[in-house]
């Protein structure tokens, strides 16, 4: 936290020139003001990240210096903040990086439901806070992993609130009784939000991913042989999830564009975004899910192969 008030003071400080050098440099390219467009997209992120700490001393303070913390006011409050901060970045987001988002599919209104999102980049942990807790308001209950809890508000309010961050070197057991836990504990219109897939597809994950399953589970790998856009997701914590909710609706957050922001250097070459990012949720009653453990898996898998399959068609017209 200090140094993110470092940064940010610095930044401050060296604006005008950073400005003034950003402004040349578009100058002297193709247009689009790309570098100044970044600039202050990345400026006015830190202020968000910033005003978002300040704003969570004030909640612990309102919370009895942190007594209350747990409490149902300090819990709502918290929420209020949660959904403050992925308004302003992504309005911010939409202003300088020309982000947006074209939305299809259908949301159940009422009930918990369990979210398996694809993962295609930092950015889309951000992406169902919008669709269940902007548009639908719902209390959000995250599994994530551990590394986020490097930014100072996500790792402040994420601890908070009822979410889990998982520590990868632990034992697998006991992550998936916490990814249980949290689910029986999901608010009654709650949304609990898991990423199969563990993490971003790169070349080289991709060919870790299917070597190590390989020799783990050779049906699943070639079951799952013809993926070519998304990794095979880890089915444990989705499985651990739907025991700890048994009457949950589950939604697949399906999405193309954002794997354009994996990188900072794909970020670069993508901004301004010209296409708005295609989103789809499709919806899927608990009732169409198996009971039996092992056909859950390849229930699981099958959703992956028609995530797919809907990144590479929808990908194809959008490139087209």
């Amino acid at each position: 936290m200090p140094g993110l008030f470092l940064v940010t003071a610095l930044v401050i400080v060296t604006f005008p020139f950073a400005f003034a050098a950003a402004v040349l440099t578009d100058l002297a390219g193709r247009g689009r003001r790309r570098h100044r467009r970044i600039l202050v997209f990345a400026t006015e992120g830190l202020l968000i990240e910033c005003g978002g700490v300040l704003a969570t001393v004030g909640l612990w303070l309102a919370a009895g210096f942190g007594t209350r913390i747990h409490g149902p006011t300090a819990q709502r409050w918290h929420h209020k903040l949660q959904l403050w901060w992925v308004r302003r970045l992504a309005e911010a987001a939409r202003r300088h990086l020309g982000l947006q988002f074209e939305i299809t599919g259908d949301m159940v209104p009422t009930g918990r439901i369990i979210v398996l999102c694809r993962h295609a980049c930092i950015a889309d942990a951000l992406l169902p806070a919008m669709l269940y807790g902007l548009l639908e308001d719902r209390p959000l209950h995250y599994v994530l992993k551990r590394d986020l809890q490097w930014g100072p508000c996500l790792d402040i309010v994420g601890n908070r609130l009822p979410n889990l961050f998982v520590d990868r070197s632990v034992r697998r057991r006991s992550q998936r009784r916490a990814i249980t836990d949290l689910a029986e504990a999901m608010a009654d219109d709650g949304a609990l939000i898991l990423f199969p897939e563990g993490t971003f597809p790169t070349p080289d994950r991709v060919d870790k991913a299917r070597r190590r399953l390989l020799q783990a589970d050779p049906e699943r790998a070639e079951r799952l042989r013809s993926l070519g856009h998304v990794l095979p997701p880890h089915p444990g914590g989705a499985l651990a999830a739907m025991a700890g909710a048994p009457e949950a609706d589950v939604h697949v957050v399906r999405h193309v564009g954002l794997e354009d922001a994996a990188t900072l250097r794909a970020l670069y070459r993508r901004v301004p975004f010209d296409e708005p990012m295609r989103v789809d949720v499709h919806p899927i009653r608990r009732i169409d899910i198996p009971g039996d453990p092992s056909q859950q898996v390849e229930w699981l898998d099958e959703q992956w192969l028609q995530l797919d399959r809907w990144v590479d068609e929808v990908g194809s017209q959008r490139h087209g």
